[in-house]
């Protein structure tokens, strides 16, 4: 009696419990069981498109930072930058000056680069909406806010960039050219001719009884030896204490002038009757300054210091 009771009770127990539901793990995305809520798997155009706008920013960030390097450690990045604002705006980036095919190429280079740019960060700005949560976050307005700030400041500053650059790379001729203008300024040429260092030359004024020349103008570009930098002809005022070194090739424009009492430069008119108009002016060292001029500034009948 006693064993059918327990049989039977054993019996109930175990229908009781297989009438029980049973409850199975769930599984996360790993597979591994987890108590709580089935996690989706995200899809994965949402990965990929996540990783390109990663990668988006990173490429937008590094293309500033070549841009910074271009304009300040290379001289002819003032040329392909004037040429490609000059072919936004007018549909040509051909200007007056002579150019190249690497010129083109970089021309090109850096308009494609400027598209990248925008489209990176127009994409960027969105996200910060729609985006993941990751990409809504303040951390990326900080990011996003800092790249825009970088874009401006290249975009408005480069000539500033430029200018620091050309100044770190002609004070390694600033020697060299002391020697150069010392030596001239002790023997001046009064008539065409040819010296060492600087190959033939044209003296002007030309065929004048009563004026000696104030510019050498030179039939083949000198170099600073060592270096880029070269020049195409060289001015002294008719006080002999003021000295100017046209550069050329990719530093055109901008002068090395020598002055001997250290005052600051001017603007002028040169041997060729030309009048220079100062734009700005950074002193280098003693008696060195480098010097840019733009436009003809009005009246001067002949050179001033």
């Amino acid at each position: 009696m006693f064993s059918l009771s327990t049989t039977t009770r054993h019996a109930h127990h175990a229908a009781a419990s297989s009438e029980e539901p049973c409850a199975l793990p769930l599984l996360s995305e790993s597979g591994e069981g987890v108590q709580g809520t089935l996690v989706p798997a995200r899809p994965q155009w949402k990965k990929l498109a996540s990783s390109l706008l990663a990668a988006g920013l990173v490429v937008n960030g590094l293309l500033l930072v070549a841009g910074v390097g271009f304009v300040y450690l290379f001289g002819q990045s003032r040329d392909v930058v004037e040429r490609v604002q000059h072919a936004l705006s007018t549909g040509d980036w051909r200007t007056g000056a002579s150019y190249d095919a690497g010129t083109y190429f970089l021309c090109v280079a850096v308009i494609v680069a400027t598209v990248i740019a925008l489209l990176t960060l127009v994409v960027a700005f969105i996200s910060l909406f729609v985006g993941e949560s990751r990409f809504r976050s303040l951390r990326m307005w900080l990011v996003f806010t800092a790249l825009v700030a970088g874009w401006i400041g290249l975009v408005s500053g480069w000539p500033d960039i430029y200018w620091n650059g050309q100044q770190r790379r002609v004070r390694p001729v600033l020697a060299e050219a002391e020697s150069m203008l010392r030596e001239l300024n002790a023997d001046w040429p009064t008539e065409d001719g040819e010296r060492l260092g600087l190959g033939p030359f044209q003296a002007y004024p030309m065929y004048s009884p009563v004026e000696t020349p104030t510019m050498l103008m030179l039939l083949r570009e000198g170099r600073f030896a060592g270096t880029a930098i070269r020049f195409s002809g060289i001015e002294r005022m008719r006080n002999t204490k003021v000295m100017r070194i046209q550069l050329s090739g990719d530093d055109a424009g901008s002068w090395l002038e020598w002055r001997d009492d250290d005052s600051p430069p001017v603007s002028f008119v040169s041997g060729l009757s030309t009048s220079h108009s100062l734009e700005r002016k950074q002193r280098l060292a003693p008696r060195w300054y480098l010097v840019r001029y733009g436009g003809r500034c009005e009246g001067g009948s002949g050179p001033a210091g």
